[in-house]
């Protein structure tokens, strides 16, 4: 069984995957792309007309027990 808390990190990971896909935050650049693909795509990101982000509507979903800065560095501390 998984503990509570590897269940919550992957659960915060999913809606940080799906936030960043719907504001289109990242581009994937494949290995052994060329210079004019990476342009064409950086060009493709700008000319997307940007949506107003209402933030507001984020504030409060999470329910967190743990103080979130005690929380993020505990989750940077796990890759070493």
């Amino acid at each position: 069984m998984r503990s509570a808390k590897k269940v919550w990190i992957e659960h915060i990971n999913q809606i940080i995957a799906k936030f960043v896909k719907r504001f289109k935050m990242v581009i994937i650049i494949k290995k052994g792309a060329t210079k004019d693909e990476i342009r064409s795509l950086l060009e493709a990101q700008k000319s997307e007309p940007r949506k107003g982000v209402d933030i507001k509507k984020y504030c409060g979903i999470i329910q967190l027990r743990e103080d979130p800065l005690k929380l993020q560095k505990t989750w940077r501390n796990e890759w070493e």
